[in-house]
């Protein structure tokens, strides 16, 4: 009985030894396993970013990171893609009701969004075409309140971004490096609240942008200067 369990052993660790010796590598473009949809919902910082379940693992995009606040450096030629976490400053400051008026009854919804402005002269905002980036975050100024605190991270580096034209052949041209994103970030302030059943809402820019590639910028206080409060 005791030989048949240690040749039975040495059999099983032969097999084992013969399966790894014999297993192909792994190259570019073999299928490694399937991509489930999963009800998981995933935070980073607080945020929430998609994601997906392979093999029993919940797994995010790393590309998607870049819109949370970190540096995401693709190398083509080297293979390798770093992420930088601390890619990121602060813009903060004050929410400013002026003339002693407060939040009305159920407070003052804002909301306020840090909008690359591509346009690179900061007296003109660019309204007519989506921005390149944006990052928003929503607070309540509380009833009978004058003002809040806000705080955005919003990324100083963006990833280089490349364009490929399509020759009358059908093959494609080599890659043409579009002009990098400056982070001038320009604020939107957006607010609502309700007189009884009816909801007032408004928005409105503020002038110029910020360069956020010298560091966090404190004290940048917006005051609504056409609010209409009852």
């Amino acid at each position: 009985m005791k030989k048949t369990i240690v040749l039975l052993s040495i059999l099983f660790l032969l097999a084992a030894t013969f399966v790894t010796v014999t297993a192909k590598p792994l190259r570019i473009g073999d299928i490694i396993g399937k991509i489930y949809y999963t009800d998981i919902k995933t935070y980073i910082d607080g945020k929430q970013i998609d994601s997906v379940n392979i093999g029993g693992r919940t797994m995010i995009s790393a590309e998607d990171l870049q819109y949370m606040g970190y540096l995401v450096e693709w190398n083509g030629t080297d293979r390798t893609l770093n992420i930088i976490s601390n890619a990121s400053y602060n813009i903060s400051g004050k929410v400013i009701i002026p003339d002693g008026k407060v939040a009305p009854k159920g407070g003052l919804n804002v909301e306020i969004a840090a909008l690359v402005n591509p346009n690179p002269d900061p007296s003109v905002v660019s309204r007519g075409y989506g921005p390149e980036f944006g990052k928003e975050v929503k607070l309540i100024i509380p009833e009978g309140q004058s003002s809040i605190d806000y705080k955005i991270s919003v990324p100083f580096k963006f990833e280089p971004r490349y364009v490929r034209a399509i020759l009358p052949n059908g093959e494609l041209e080599e890659p043409e490096k579009l002009p990098d994103i400056k982070p001038n970030y320009v604020l939107r302030f957006r607010y609502s609240y309700y007189l009884g059943t009816y909801k007032v809402e408004h928005g409105d820019y503020m002038e110029g942008y910020l360069d956020m590639s010298t560091g966090d910028k404190t004290g940048v206080d917006y005051i609504f200067t056409n609010i209409d409060l009852k």
